[in-house]
C-alpha cells in the first residue's frame, strides 16, 4: 500500500511526533536527550524554522515548530538522521534509531496555538511511567532558561505579556481537545482551516512547485538576481560575487528542480564534493530574501 503523501506548506504550524525503532527507546540518558535538543538548535538555525514547544520522553519525542520556506521532511531527515548517526557512534551499534516515519499533524494556529503548546509542555506528564521528561515547560517558566523556544514570536503573535502567556499555557488541555488532536491524521482545525489548506495545497503550494523548474531555468534566475549570466557561472572563475552567484544557483536548484547535486555538479563542470561547500555559502535566511525577490 503506499504512502499517504504528507502535506508540506511553507511557512505553517506543525505537531510533530516520533517514536524509537520498534518501540525501543530513543533515549536512555539524560544526556542524550540534551544531544537531541543541540542537534534541534543547529538545524533551527540553519533552517530558519521557528520552535514553539518540545517533550522528549524515553521512547518518544513530540515537536511544535512552524517552517519557513524549507520543507519539513527536510528539517526532520537533518534533525533525525545526525541524531542517529552520534548514537549508533557513541553506543558502536549501526541500524535505525527512529520507527519508519515520524507523524506530522498541519495545526491551526490562529484557533488553537496556546493550547497545543500546553499539550506539548504537558506530554509525559501523569503517563504512569517513571521516567525523566525533558520538556520546554521550563523555558516558559523561567527567562533564565530559554534557549530554543522563540518565546519572542510567541509574544507578539498572542500580544499578550508574559505573565498571561504563562497562565495560558499553564491551563491543561480538556479531554476533549486531546482525544481530537490524537485522532488527527494530517490537519487539525476549524472547518475554516480545513478549507484554507484545501486550497492552498492545490493552488499555492510552494512545496509542491518548487520541483518544476530545469537546471537551464534556474541559470535564468540565478542571472535575473545577481547579474552573472550562464558563461561567468559555468566558467572558471573565483571571483568574490561569481562564487557567491554559483552557491545561489545550487540552492536556486535544489528548491526548485528534481536534480541531485552530482548532477548540478555535472552542469557546473565541477566536483561533486564542492556542492554542499558552495550550499553552505548561503543561509537560510539570505535565501529566503532572494525568493522574495523572485
Amino acid at each position: 500500500m503506499p504512502r499517504t503523501v504528507r502535506l508540506e506548506l511553507p511557512k505553517s504550524l506543525y505537531l510533530v511526533e516520533a517514536r524509537g525503532n520498534r518501540n525501543l527507546p530513543i533515549f536512555c540518558e539524560e544526556e542524550e536527550k540534551n544531544r537531541f535538543l543541540t542537534k534541534l538548535a543547529e538545524y533551527k538555525e540553519k533552517y530558519d524554522f521557528s520552535l514553539y514547544a518540545y517533550s522528549l520522553r524515553d521512547e518518544s519525542f513530540q515537536l511544535l515548530l512552524e517552517t519557513g520556506l524549507v520543507p519539513l521532511s527536510r528539517v526532520m531527515q537533518g534533525v533525525m538522521q545526525s541524531f542517529t548517526q552520534w548514537v549508533n557512534k557513541k553506543h558502536k551499534t549501526s541500524g535505525h534509531l527512529f520507527g519508519s516515519r515520524y507523524k506530522s499533524i498541519l495545526c491551526d494556529k490562529n484557533s488553537f496555538f496556546t493550547d497545543l503548546i500546553s499539550y506539548v509542555n504537558s506530554c509525559g506528564e501523569n503517563n504512569g511511567k517513571k521516567q525523566f521528561c525533558l520538556s520546554s515547560k521550563g523555558e516558559y517558566l523561567s527567562a533564565e532558561k530559554r534557549l530554543l523556544v522563540d518565546f519572542d514570536k510567541i509574544l507578539k503573535y498572542l500580544n499578550c505579556g508574559e505573565e498571561e502567556l504563562v497562565a495560558r499555557i499553564n491551563r491543561v488541555p480538556t479531554e476533549s481537545f486531546r482525544v481530537k488532536l490524537e485522532k488527527s491524521r494530517q490537519i487539525f482545525g476549524g472547518d475554516g482551516f480545513f478549507e484554507n489548506v484545501k486550497y492552498s495545497s492545490g493552488k499555492k503550494n510552494a512545496v509542491e512547485r518548487q520541483k518544476d523548474k530545469t537546471l537551464e531555468e534556474t541559470a535564468q534566475m540565478t542571472e535575473k538576481l545577481t547579474g552573472i549570466d550562464k558563461e561567468a557561472l559555468l566558467g572558471s572563475r573565483r571571483r568574490k560575487d561569481i562564487v557567491r552567484a554559483r552557491a545561489l544557483f545550487v540552492k536556486l536548484s535544489l528548491f526548485f528542480t528534481k536534480s541531485k547535486k552530482k548532477e548540478i555538479a555535472f552542469y557546473l563542470d565541477r566536483v561533486p564534493r564542492n556542492i554542499p561547500y558552495l550550499e553552505r555559502k548561503i543561509s537560510e535566511t539570505k535565501f529566503e530574501e532572494y525568493l522574495r525577490r523572485l
